[in-house]
Protein backbone atom coordinates (compact mmCIF):
# COMPACT_ATOMS: atom_id res chain seq x y z
CA UNK A 1 0.00 0.00 0.00
CA UNK A 2 1.23 3.52 -0.66
CA UNK A 3 2.36 5.19 1.90
CA UNK A 4 1.25 9.14 2.65
CA UNK A 5 1.93 11.79 4.57
CA UNK A 6 -0.56 12.01 7.98
CA UNK A 7 -1.73 15.21 9.83
CA UNK A 8 -3.04 14.12 13.15
CA UNK A 9 -3.84 17.09 15.46
CA UNK A 10 -5.69 15.53 18.51
CA UNK A 11 -6.84 17.28 21.71
CA UNK A 12 -9.40 15.66 22.99
CA UNK A 13 -8.36 15.23 26.88
CA UNK A 14 -5.55 17.79 26.78
CA UNK A 15 -5.72 20.41 29.42
CA UNK A 16 -7.11 23.48 27.85
CA UNK A 17 -4.48 25.69 27.50
CA UNK A 18 -2.66 23.21 25.77
CA UNK A 19 -5.83 21.94 23.41
CA UNK A 20 -5.65 26.28 22.42
CA UNK A 21 -2.07 26.13 21.50
CA UNK A 22 -2.08 22.83 19.22
CA UNK A 23 -5.29 24.59 17.79
CA UNK A 24 -3.38 27.95 17.47
CA UNK A 25 -0.70 25.93 15.84
CA UNK A 26 -3.03 24.11 13.28
CA UNK A 27 -5.40 26.77 12.05
CA UNK A 28 -2.81 29.94 12.58
CA UNK A 29 -1.43 29.79 9.08
CA UNK A 30 -4.82 30.32 7.24
CA UNK A 31 -6.84 31.60 9.86
CA UNK A 32 -6.97 33.82 13.30
CA UNK A 33 -9.05 31.66 15.72
CA UNK A 34 -10.66 33.57 18.24
CA UNK A 35 -13.32 33.45 21.36
CA UNK A 36 -16.60 33.23 20.01
CA UNK A 37 -17.91 36.34 23.17
CA UNK A 38 -15.72 38.15 25.46
CA UNK A 39 -16.27 35.28 28.02
CA UNK A 40 -14.85 32.32 26.21
CA UNK A 41 -11.85 30.59 27.32
CA UNK A 42 -9.37 30.58 24.04
CA UNK A 43 -10.96 28.21 21.32
CA UNK A 44 -10.06 24.81 20.47
CA UNK A 45 -10.45 21.98 17.60
CA UNK A 46 -9.17 18.92 16.57
CA UNK A 47 -7.28 17.86 12.74
CA UNK A 48 -6.90 14.58 11.45
CA UNK A 49 -6.02 14.31 7.54
CA UNK A 50 -3.26 13.56 4.83
CA UNK A 51 -1.13 14.93 2.69
CA UNK A 52 -1.47 14.53 -1.71
CA UNK A 53 1.22 16.14 -3.13
CA UNK A 54 0.33 19.81 -2.50
CA UNK A 55 -3.47 19.19 -1.17
CA UNK A 56 -4.64 18.21 2.50
CA UNK A 57 -7.78 16.32 3.04
CA UNK A 58 -9.00 16.47 6.70
CA UNK A 59 -11.69 15.91 9.12
CA UNK A 60 -11.76 19.04 11.21
CA UNK A 61 -14.25 19.06 14.64
CA UNK A 62 -14.08 22.62 16.59
CA UNK A 63 -15.54 24.18 19.26
CA UNK A 64 -17.82 27.48 18.73
CA UNK A 65 -15.45 30.34 17.95
CA UNK A 66 -14.52 33.10 15.72
CA UNK A 67 -12.27 32.76 12.21
CA UNK A 68 -10.58 35.85 10.80
CA UNK A 69 -8.01 36.07 8.12
CA UNK A 70 -7.04 40.01 7.35
CA UNK A 71 -4.94 41.12 4.75
CA UNK A 72 -1.22 40.21 6.60
CA UNK A 73 -2.11 36.35 6.47
CA UNK A 74 -3.30 36.57 3.07
CA UNK A 75 0.20 38.01 2.11
CA UNK A 76 1.88 35.19 3.82
CA UNK A 77 0.02 31.98 3.13
CA UNK A 78 -1.37 30.60 -0.66
CA UNK A 79 -4.15 31.69 -2.15
CA UNK A 80 -6.34 27.98 -2.35
CA UNK A 81 -9.58 27.48 -2.29
CA UNK A 82 -11.18 25.50 0.82
CA UNK A 83 -14.30 23.08 0.58
CA UNK A 84 -15.90 22.44 3.66
CA UNK A 85 -18.54 20.31 4.14
CA UNK A 86 -20.16 20.93 7.25
CA UNK A 87 -21.72 17.48 9.16
CA UNK A 88 -22.76 18.94 12.02
CA UNK A 89 -22.66 22.90 12.67
CA UNK A 90 -22.29 25.80 10.40
CA UNK A 91 -20.94 29.51 10.81
CA UNK A 92 -22.41 32.87 9.57
CA UNK A 93 -19.90 35.81 7.87
CA UNK A 94 -18.26 36.68 5.37
CA UNK A 95 -16.33 34.65 2.95
CA UNK A 96 -15.34 34.38 -0.65
CA UNK A 97 -16.41 38.43 -0.57
CA UNK A 98 -19.65 38.29 0.51
CA UNK A 99 -21.66 37.53 3.56
CA UNK A 100 -23.33 34.17 4.21
CA UNK A 101 -24.25 31.29 6.25
CA UNK A 102 -23.60 27.93 6.22
CA UNK A 103 -25.90 24.92 8.08
CA UNK A 104 -25.04 21.31 8.50
CA UNK A 105 -24.94 19.34 5.03
CA UNK A 106 -23.81 22.44 3.61
CA UNK A 107 -20.81 23.20 1.58
CA UNK A 108 -18.72 26.31 2.37
CA UNK A 109 -16.53 27.38 -0.59
CA UNK A 110 -13.70 29.81 0.95
CA UNK A 111 -11.12 31.73 -1.25
CA UNK A 112 -8.35 32.46 0.64
CA UNK A 113 -6.93 35.43 -1.62
CA UNK A 114 -9.99 37.08 0.22
CA UNK A 115 -10.52 38.01 4.03
CA UNK A 116 -12.44 36.25 6.26
CA UNK A 117 -14.77 37.11 9.16
CA UNK A 118 -16.77 34.45 10.56
CA UNK A 119 -18.77 33.21 13.66
CA UNK A 120 -18.89 29.43 13.69
CA UNK A 121 -21.58 27.04 15.42
CA UNK A 122 -19.27 23.84 17.45
CA UNK A 123 -18.87 21.77 14.15
CA UNK A 124 -17.87 18.90 12.48
CA UNK A 125 -16.38 19.48 9.05
CA UNK A 126 -14.48 17.51 6.41
CA UNK A 127 -12.82 18.92 3.57
CA UNK A 128 -14.31 18.44 0.05
CA UNK A 129 -11.10 18.94 -2.46
CA UNK A 130 -11.53 19.24 -5.67
CA UNK A 131 -8.87 18.35 -8.45
CA UNK A 132 -8.60 20.21 -11.55
CA UNK A 133 -7.62 18.37 -13.88
CA UNK A 134 -5.73 15.68 -13.87
CA UNK A 135 -4.32 16.67 -17.82
CA UNK A 136 -2.00 19.03 -15.83
CA UNK A 137 -1.59 16.66 -13.08
CA UNK A 138 -0.21 14.84 -15.91
CA UNK A 139 1.78 17.32 -17.81
CA UNK A 140 3.56 18.60 -15.02
CA UNK A 141 4.75 14.72 -14.39
CA UNK A 142 5.99 14.74 -18.06
CA UNK A 143 6.78 17.99 -19.31
CA UNK A 144 9.21 20.08 -20.23
CA UNK A 145 10.68 16.76 -21.78
CA UNK A 146 13.98 16.23 -20.99
CA UNK A 147 16.72 17.80 -23.36
CA UNK A 148 18.18 15.35 -25.45
CA UNK A 149 21.88 14.47 -25.16
CA UNK A 150 24.19 16.57 -27.32
CA UNK A 151 25.03 14.43 -31.00
CA UNK A 152 27.04 14.86 -33.38
CA UNK A 153 26.37 15.79 -36.74
CA UNK A 154 25.00 13.02 -38.73
CA UNK A 155 24.05 10.81 -36.17
CA UNK A 156 20.55 10.23 -34.49
CA UNK A 157 19.77 11.62 -31.05
CA UNK A 158 19.83 9.84 -28.43
CA UNK A 159 16.71 10.40 -26.53
CA UNK A 160 16.39 9.64 -22.98
CA UNK A 161 13.14 8.10 -21.82
CA UNK A 162 10.35 10.26 -20.95
CA UNK A 163 10.24 11.15 -17.16
CA UNK A 164 8.77 8.21 -14.98
CA UNK A 165 5.46 9.91 -13.45
CA UNK A 166 4.06 5.85 -12.33
CA UNK A 167 5.53 5.93 -9.06
CA UNK A 168 3.83 9.62 -8.16
CA UNK A 169 0.75 8.22 -9.62
CA UNK A 170 0.84 4.63 -7.74
CA UNK A 171 1.30 7.12 -4.33
CA UNK A 172 -1.69 9.27 -5.44
CA UNK A 173 -3.68 6.61 -5.94
CA UNK A 174 -3.09 5.30 -2.63
CA UNK A 175 -3.68 8.11 -0.86
CA UNK A 176 -7.31 8.79 -2.64
CA UNK A 177 -8.02 5.30 -1.53
CA UNK A 178 -7.33 6.29 2.30
CA UNK A 179 -8.78 9.67 2.12
CA UNK A 180 -10.36 10.61 5.50
CA UNK A 181 -13.01 12.68 3.11
CA UNK A 182 -14.37 12.72 -0.45
CA UNK A 183 -12.40 13.72 -3.13
CA UNK A 184 -13.81 14.84 -6.97
CA UNK A 185 -11.29 14.77 -9.80
CA UNK A 186 -12.07 16.47 -12.91
CA UNK A 187 -10.16 15.45 -16.08
CA UNK A 188 -10.48 15.58 -19.53
CA UNK A 189 -10.87 13.03 -22.54
CA UNK A 190 -8.53 13.72 -25.28
CA UNK A 191 -8.51 9.77 -27.13
CA UNK A 192 -11.71 10.17 -29.01
CA UNK A 193 -11.01 12.30 -31.97
CA UNK A 194 -7.84 12.83 -34.56
CA UNK A 195 -4.61 11.66 -32.54
CA UNK A 196 -1.61 13.61 -34.37
CA UNK A 197 1.01 11.69 -35.60
CA UNK A 198 4.02 12.88 -33.18
CA UNK A 199 5.58 10.63 -31.03
CA UNK A 200 5.47 12.75 -28.01
CA UNK A 201 1.83 13.61 -28.27
CA UNK A 202 0.76 9.75 -29.01
CA UNK A 203 2.75 8.74 -25.51
CA UNK A 204 0.72 11.71 -23.99
CA UNK A 205 -2.44 10.61 -25.06
CA UNK A 206 -1.46 7.02 -24.06
CA UNK A 207 -0.49 7.90 -20.39
CA UNK A 208 -3.82 9.91 -20.00
CA UNK A 209 -5.71 7.32 -20.64
CA UNK A 210 -3.95 5.01 -18.74
CA UNK A 211 -4.40 7.44 -15.81
CA UNK A 212 -7.99 7.73 -16.11
CA UNK A 213 -8.37 4.36 -16.41
CA UNK A 214 -6.49 3.81 -12.92
CA UNK A 215 -8.40 6.57 -11.57
CA UNK A 216 -11.74 5.24 -12.33
CA UNK A 217 -10.50 2.09 -10.49
CA UNK A 218 -9.67 3.88 -6.98
CA UNK A 219 -13.44 5.93 -7.36
CA UNK A 220 -16.43 5.37 -6.21
CA UNK A 221 -18.58 7.36 -8.96
CA UNK A 222 -17.44 7.89 -12.53
CA UNK A 223 -19.24 10.66 -14.75
CA UNK A 224 -18.44 11.01 -18.31
CA UNK A 225 -19.95 14.74 -19.07
CA UNK A 226 -20.73 15.55 -23.00
CA UNK A 227 -22.83 18.76 -24.71
CA UNK A 228 -23.48 19.40 -20.93
CA UNK A 229 -24.55 15.72 -20.12
CA UNK A 230 -23.80 13.39 -16.78
CA UNK A 231 -23.35 9.83 -17.55
CA UNK A 232 -23.17 7.78 -15.62
CA UNK A 233 -19.97 5.31 -16.40
CA UNK A 234 -19.86 3.96 -12.78
CA UNK A 235 -21.52 4.42 -9.08
CA UNK A 236 -20.20 1.98 -6.44
CA UNK A 237 -22.49 2.74 -3.26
Amino acid sequence: MSSFQRLDYLTTGLPHEAAAEIWRGVVGPLFEPRAFHPGQQSPTGSASGAVIGDIMVARVVFGAQSYRRDRDLIARTPDHILFHLYNVGGFNGRISGHQTTIWSAQVAIIDLAQEVETLAASSDTVALIVVDCLTLWLTNWLMPAPAPAPVSEGSEPNRPPAHDWLGQCAMFLGAIRQSPGPVVLVGNEIGLGVIPMGREVRAFVDALGSLNQRVAEACQRVTLVAAGLPLTLKDTP
